[in-house]
């Protein structure tokens, strides 16, 4: 049994907030601990719309995330899930190692739900929910294709097989050269690239411990080249 863990980082405020509109007519749904929205762009009708899982960091939640990822979302055509860490932090939730199975509880959903097959699936955590996202794609790596990784890093000691996700994931991982987890940065990169996992990296100079349009915009560009 994986013993539980939570994961505790070192945050400065957290970047993820957004500004509500009045009149807002995107509506996010609430089922059990899921908040699921359809991001409706429908430039080209003949692509079917890629599901992503929201993993939000520590003292966040669900909600609020899917709407910061919202607000920062391109063009592309994407329907947003987002579960919710069950460790209480402040206003917040933080992640511990039992919420993987909450994680694959919305993987399994999603893949119902939306009648999708795992690779029109991508996972992204940022912060905390980068750790518990390395996590869930080293213990299950056949639910996904794509992980994002945002200011975060992979937790060191045992238990963390990450050489499984090898021809199995792809990463993209980005920490903004001002954030204080970019200490992590070398070592969790290297790790990627020693167990031959296929990972594209971006190291933005003026950003802190947040994440922006312009990482994810990287991030897509890299998952959706040929």
């Amino acid at each position: 049994m994986l013993r539980f863990i939570t994961f505790l980082l070192f945050i400065s405020t957290l970047q993820t907030s957004y500004a509500k509109n009045k009149t807002e007519k995107n509506i996010l749904t609430k089922t059990k601990s899921h908040y699921f929205h359809l991001h409706q762009n429908k430039k080209d009708k003949s692509k079917e719309a890629t599901v992503y899982i929201l993993l939000h960091g520590v003292g966040d939640n669900s909600e609020n995330f899917i709407r910061f990822i919202q607000s920062i979302w391109g063009e592309e055509e994407a329907i947003f899930l987002a579960p919710e860490g069950t460790t209480k932090v402040g206003k917040g939730y933080t992640w511990s190692g039992k919420d993987i199975n909450v994680i694959k509880e919305m993987m399994v959903d999603a893949i119902k739900r939306y009648k999708i097959k795992k690779s029109k699936i991508r996972l992204i955590g940022f912060s905390a929910g980068c750790i518990i996202g390395f996590l869930y794609c080293s213990l299950i790596p056949d639910h996904i294709d794509d992980f994002g990784g945002f200011g975060g890093f992979i937790m060191q000691g045992k238990g963390i097989p990450i050489k499984k996700m090898k021809g199995k994931v792809r990463v993209f991982y980005s920490v903004g050269q001002k954030d204080p987890n970019i200490r992590a940065f070398p070592q969790t990169l290297q790790q990627l690239k020693n167990e031959k996992i296929t990972v594209g990296s971006f190291k933005p100079t003026d950003s802190g411990h947040t994440l922006t349009k312009i990482q994810l915009q990287k991030m897509l560009d890299y998952f959706n080249k040929k």
